[in-house]
């Protein structure tokens, strides 16, 4: 009866992660949700976009997609950027997969718009690697804020 408990008991606990993940980086949950190519010949190119992207940086999905990430990043950060992710498709070493972290992408009027990041890597048979990205505006007074600048810690900005 133990063991059963503890199935139980581990199966409400995965509900529970599930449906949170779903409530913070779902279709209804104010996050954009970017698709880019992680293939060699277009890496970085921009697949897919909610609408989100509109709300949080101004861009319409026509304006983004078949385009490079980067042009939602600073420039310092934009010209590096290609070379982060085929280092990581060569080496499958990443820092950043899985991690929600502060970034600044740069909104269609070329102001830094703060925002959290999480990274995602699909690997898809038919099209290739898919890197899914959610990026979310947030409030400078949330939380995150808070937590990010309360610790000895840089912010690591599209890296």
């Amino acid at each position: 009866m133990l063991r059963a408990d503890y199935i139980g008991k581990s199966s409400i606990a995965n509900k529970q992660f599930i449906d949170n993940e779903r409530l913070k980086y779902g279709e209804n949950s104010n996050t954009c949700i970017l698709t880019c190519a992680g293939n060699f010949n277009s890496i970085g190119t921009v697949t897919n976009s909610n609408n989100e992207i509109t709300r949080i940086l101004g861009y319409s999905k026509n304006d983004i997609i078949s385009q490079n990430i980067s042009r939602i990043m600073p420039k310092i950060y934009a010209d590096l950027h290609d070379g982060f992710m085929r280092s990581y498709l060569e080496t499958s070493e990443s820092k950043i997969i899985g991690l929600e972290r502060l970034v600044l992408p740069q909104n269609k009027q070329g102001y830094l718009v703060p925002c959290t990041l999480m990274i995602k890597v699909l690997p898809n048979l038919d099209e290739g690697i898919q890197i899914v990205g959610f990026l979310k505006d947030i409030d400078t007074t949330s939380d995150f804020m808070k937590n990010t600048y309360d610790t000895d810690e840089k912010v690591l900005i599209f890296c």
